[in-house]
């Protein structure tokens, strides 16, 4: 039913037996590492900075700087308990022994990180928006204020009002004349 082997087919890779727990375990072909020769910067995030400063000190002979994470919170003089968030230099970089100190970032315990160094942790207090200003209210143009030089903030609907005010008859230029008012447009409405 099924086909012959191939004729130049690879011959299968012997596999050695397992190993029982009384034999001993199988050689290693790797080589440990060597350790290396210039210090590394270890990664110190979520450490306090007691620790890793002692590590930095440990690796090159010079400091570790603490700054604060955030901009608007002061780093205390002790301040060993703190945690840092984040570091100058990156984990695993090589350290020079002569170089500047590497810098990390430190929040008080407790506080979160944020989310870039330098943020604000107390946001400012926004300004206070304006309170609106009312629009002025002004009595509706009548057709001819502007043109008569009457105007003023008085105003008759018809001249029943103006003759209820006592202003009949109104002359072009006394406040509130309009053309509605005077019908035959000789300047005197509100005439009988």
């Amino acid at each position: 039913m099924y086909p012959p082997p191939h004729a130049y087919a690879p011959a299968p890779v012997p596999t050695p037996p397992p190993r029982r727990w009384w034999q001993h375990p199988a050689p290693t072909s790797a080589p440990a590492p060597a350790p290396s020769a210039v210090p590394q910067m270890p990664s110190a995030l979520g450490w306090p900075y007691a620790q890793a400063e002692k590590a930095v000190e440990e690796a090159i002979d010079g400091e570790l700087k603490a700054l604060s994470a955030y901009a608007d919170v002061a780093l205390p003089a002790d301040h060993g308990n703190w945690l840092v968030c984040f570091q100058d230099v990156a984990a695993g970089t090589a350290l020079a022994a002569q170089g500047a100190a590497p810098a990390v970032h430190l929040v008080a315990p407790g506080t979160g990180c944020p989310a870039a160094p330098g943020a604000n942790l107390r946001p400012a207090p926004a300004a206070p928006a304006p309170a609106p200003t009312p629009a002025p209210t002004t009595a509706p143009p009548s057709d001819d204020d502007e043109a008569s030089g009457g105007g003023g903030n008085v105003s008759y609907r018809n001249c029943a009002a103006v003759r209820a005010a006592g202003a009949a008859p109104i002359r072009r230029g006394d406040p509130g004349y309009g053309r509605h008012l005077d019908r035959d447009g000789d300047g005197v409405g509100c005439e009988s």
